[in-house]
């Protein structure tokens, strides 16, 4: 004989001796639930009915799924910091690549994304070796500089002013002279100088018949 568990609704086997001697009180076996048994004894077993739930796994047409909350927020979380580092990039970009200790950092990510960093560029990291300029013949000079780049970068290389001062040390000409313009016809036209590089400038000038009292170079 077969009762059913008013609590679970699971069909319990039972036998009349059992019954006899619990006076039909039984424990069911599935959520040891007391019940009396004779309320709902039968010959077959009861037909298993779940448990009514108030959610469904097909939704109806008018429903819309919506996605988990934890893969919206993954998504406007990623959304949040592309546009951070946008706007990181777009004000900050030019800056932070100028920066020595970050620049290398900087290198290494784009050079994962194979997106070009701005040429790092810093005069004070040029030092003057020496210079000269001489009386060849009538009003030719010949200029001689040299300079080493101490940036632990290749730096574009930087334009050179040529400043000639009269007797009483008024400014009686100035020229600015692109890399182009000083490099050495014999050298190929690179325009940047490697970390721990020297750089001689050889040039020959024409100058006004006008006595020069000194003159400066200057990188610009």
């Amino acid at each position: 004989m077969y009762a059913r568990c008013p609590e679970c609704l699971s069909s319990q086997q039972v036998r009349s001796k059992r019954l006899r001697k619990k006076q039909g009180i039984i424990i069911c076996s599935d959520c040891a639930h007391k019940f009396n048994a004779l309320a709902s004894l039968r010959d077959t077993p009861h037909p298993q009915k779940a448990a009514q739930s108030h959610h469904t796994d097909t939704p109806y047409p008018w429903q819309k799924s919506s996605a988990p909350q934890h893969t919206v927020w993954f998504i406007g979380s990623l959304f949040g910091l592309m546009i951070l580092l946008f706007q990181i990039h777009y004000f900050m970009g030019y800056p932070l690549a100028q920066n020595s200790q970050i620049r290398p950092w900087l290198q290494y990510f784009n050079k994962t994304l194979n997106y070009p960093l701005p040429p790092y560029h810093n005069l004070n990291e040029f030092t003057a070796i020496g210079s000269s300029l001489q009386n060849t013949r009538n009003n030719t000079y010949h200029l001689r500089a040299s300079f080493i780049n101490h940036a632990p970068f290749a730096q574009p290389l930087p334009q050179l002013q040529l400043t000639l001062r009269n007797l009483q040390g008024g400014i009686l000409a100035q020229r600015i002279f692109k890399p182009q313009e000083y490099l050495s016809p014999t050298k190929p036209k690179n325009t940047l100088i490697q970390h721990n590089a020297t750089l001689d400038i050889d040039l020959m000038l024409v100058l006004p018949p006008t006595p020069i009292g000194g003159y400066e170079v200057t990188l610009k």
